[in-house]
């Protein structure tokens, strides 16, 4: 107990004294059920007795019960405490969603390479990895909760390769009908077609869960048509944008010469390809290493995929797998195909190099094609005030505890204001800088 407060995690309850004795409240919340590997099970309801249930903690110290909380001026010492207890606990409470680890693209207007690519005109946000296999499986499971796979998403390769990473169990409860196979959850999605990239990017666009699939960013036709929405939340990187997070690094900031690496790596040294134990966990880590060559060999197969981030190698802007693992989609067009980059686990060393690309049509799929996401830079905000009424203060704390649990569920709004140490992410940083802000007012 400190300062009137204290947490148990083992029963997943917090103490607050009281002016007249100290008592036990429980945090209760329904959970949605969530793939086996990938997520912890489900957790029970509190039911010991004498102990009460409430929503969630900060309903504990607004309870009239406790108003002396809020006069004797222990109440913000509370909520450090209680955001904590919801962070630590948080993995098996809240409900399912798909959430990304950004790098922010700067350099807008850098040059373009000695052909024309990479140059781009505002920041952006791009995903540090690739999306894995546990991200897709929400997608399958929230889309086609049935598992009748009606627009195809699901490719049977992905169950009956030893390099694919899902399964598909007609048998399983609704909602439950694909699962991530042993050992694939942090692996990135492989058999995906550009309709999968796009239905992917559309869902996550609308909000997830129920989502539509077929618009919001991407009008889904033939393929090639299909043009990202001003208005979008997420995208597939354009060729220009894929580019430039990969190769570019100025001459001023440290780069090479011309600006661009020639590998995404950050350098023109050749990299070395990863090595892995029996279980695919890459055993020669490194800032030019990548996944590539068939180095990989585990799950009884020459060459296969790696853990995203395994293999350590990562671009000037901090995005790995780059180089390897799976190649990616793009938005870019070439004639009737789209355009891919960044090689893969089979691919040679000249894969790798910044002048190779692959282009293929956008129904057609491999075991080493995947894709990552990238996003826009969300418009300024007020830092903290959730009410907007120019101050950050108690009001605000239930709303930053609400989207701080499940931010994928928040509006970009709310996740711009929630953020508040501006790293585009929401996440337990934030909580010391949005309590320094209600406490002391001092405010990013």
């Amino acid at each position: 107990m400190a300062d009137g407060c204290a947490i148990d995690l083992d029963s997943r309850r917090v103490r607050c004294a009281s002016g007249h004795a100290d008592e036990w409240y429980a945090i209760s919340r329904p959970l949605i059920p969530r793939s086996r590997e990938c997520r912890p099970s489900k957790v029970r309801e509190n039911r010991l007795s004498p102990v009460r249930a409430v929503e969630s903690p900060f309903d504990i110290c607004r309870n009239s019960h406790l108003t002396k909380l809020l006069t004797e001026g222990i109440f913000m010492r509370c909520s450090y405490l209680l955001i904590a207890f919801l962070v630590l606990t948080g993995s098996s409470q809240v409900p399912a969603s798909v959430f990304f680890d950004w790098a922010l693209i700067e350099d807008p207007g850098n040059p373009s390479d000695a052909n024309g690519i990479g140059s781009v005109g505002y920041p952006f946000l791009m995903s540090k990895r690739e999306v894995t296999n546990a991200q897709y499986v929400e997608f399958l499971n929230s889309v086609d909760p049935n598992g009748v796979n009606p627009n195809g998403s699901f490719n049977q390769a992905m169950q009956n390769s030893g390099r694919g990473g899902i399964i598909r169990d007609t048998s399983s409860p609704n909602g439950e009908k694909y699962r991530v196979k042993p050992g694939f959850c942090e692996r990135p999605v492989n058999f995906v077609t550009f309709f999968d990239a796009m239905r992917f990017i559309n869902w996550l666009h609308n909000g997830q869960g129920s989502g539509d699939t077929e618009s919001g960013v991407y009008e889904i036709s033939n393929g090639i048509s299909e043009l990202r929405s001003p208005t979008s939340k997420y995208f597939i990187p354009s060729e220009n944008e894929w580019y430039k997070v990969a190769y570019y690094q100025s001459a001023a900031d440290g780069g090479d010469t011309d600006n661009y690496w020639l590998y995404p790596t950050g350098t023109n040294s050749d990299p070395t390809p990863a090595i892995v134990d029996a279980n695919g966990v890459v055993q020669n880590s490194g800032a030019n290493v990548a996944n590539f060559e068939r180095g990989a060999d585990w799950n009884g197969l020459n060459g296969n995929v790696t853990k995203v981030t395994d293999s350590g190698g990562a671009s000037y802007y901090g995005v790995f797998d780059l180089a390897g693992n799976v190649m990616e989609w793009t938005e870019g067009i070439e004639g009737d195909s789209r355009i891919l980059r960044g090689a893969s686990w089979k691919s040679e060393r000249p894969g790798l190099e910044s002048n190779a690309t692959d282009t293929w049509p956008p129904a057609i799929t491999e075991n080493n094609f995947g894709f990552r996401v990238a996003a826009p830079i969300p418009d300024p905000c007020d830092k903290g005030d959730f009410t907007a009424d120019g101050n950050v203060d108690l009001n605000d704390i239930s709303q930053f505890v609400v989207v701080l649990l499940n931010p994928c569920q928040a509006s970009f709004e709310d996740q711009c204001v929630a953020d508040m140490n501006v790293d585009y992410s929401v996440n337990s940083l934030d909580i010391p800088v949005f309590l320094d802000c209600v406490v002391n007012s001092v405010c990013p």
